[in-house]
């Protein structure tokens, strides 16, 4: 047996400590799956009750600003993924819990609308690894730059009925290519979302195409062009690869893909409530 000298374990004592606070962000964001369970009922959030207990949404916030730039940069590209969808998904529920009930009084917006809220996406900042952000850099400063996966569109939820349904647990990087590739499928499948008007010719489509079509633009799509291609151009495109099997199979069976008309549906921006106001 050999006997370290006392200050040996004392210094041994703090290093494991260290060693524990700075490597204790939690990988599987248990806590934020645990609220999520108890608040997120197919899609729709009770943020009624929520708002009564934020403590645990609080503190898995925390914890999330309390990763280190070191930590984050020995991450693997899904556990990025899986970081920056849950803290984008936390931090807006944080927003309207901040504000609830929501009533507005913009007409072009539903009253419980988050777009009720005044810069709602640029005025409220937290911290994730080392990064002082707000919603819009989450989003467009990291999830559309750094990953350039257009699945993502369908998991970040901005609290409105037209966005993906809110899942009720986080997303980690174990399963994350899976679950996003599932979230892409039902929100492709909901007819809310898209439709396809065979008689006249119409595919209609989520207004998420309007706001990011080059997103969805598929790999060596603008090799050999020399001009750019339409935004319909590339969301046909991406649909006719990516979107249910009814609708590839009867894309496939157009001679020319132009003849397709693109609407645009209108979106819901209501709140993503259970519970009207």
């Amino acid at each position: 047996m050999i006997f370290l000298p006392a200050r040996s374990l004392v210094l041994a004592f703090v290093l494991s400590i260290l060693c524990q606070s700075a490597f204790a962000f939690d990988k599987q964001h248990r806590l934020f799956t645990a609220e999520l369970k108890k608040y997120v009922h197919a899609g729709c959030v009770d943020y009624a009750a929520w708002k009564k207990s934020p403590q645990q949404l609080d503190a898995y916030l925390d914890g999330l600003a309390g990763i280190s730039t070191q930590e984050y940069e020995a991450l693997g590209t899904a556990e990025k993924k899986a970081l920056w969808l849950n803290g984008y998904n936390a931090f807006t529920i944080k927003i309207v819990l901040d504000h609830y009930p929501l009533h507005g009084n913009i007409d072009y917006y539903p009253a419980d609308s988050l777009r009720q809220i005044p810069d709602v996406w640029e005025k409220y900042h937290f911290k994730i690894a080392g990064r002082n952000v707000d919603l819009d850099d989450v989003e467009h400063g990291v999830i559309r730059r750094e990953f350039h996966d257009p699945r993502m569109h369908f998991a970040v939820v901005c609290a409105a009925r037209g966005a993906a349904p809110l899942c009720n647990q986080a997303f980690t990087a174990e399963d994350i290519d899976a679950v996003l590739e599932g979230a892409k499928n039902a929100y492709l499948s909901d007819t809310n979302n898209l439709r396809f008007d065979e008689v006249n010719n119409v595919l209609l489509v989520s207004r998420v195409f309007s706001w990011f079509p080059l997103d969805f633009a598929p790999a060596n799509f603008f090799k050999g062009r020399t001009t750019p291609p339409s935004d319909f151009a590339v969301i046909l495109a991406y649909l006719a690869s990516n979107g249910p099997p009814d609708l590839v199979k009867k894309l496939a069976r157009v001679h020319d893909l132009n003849d397709i008309k693109v609407s645009y549906l209108s979106y819901d921006w209501s709140l993503n409530d259970c519970y009207k106001n």
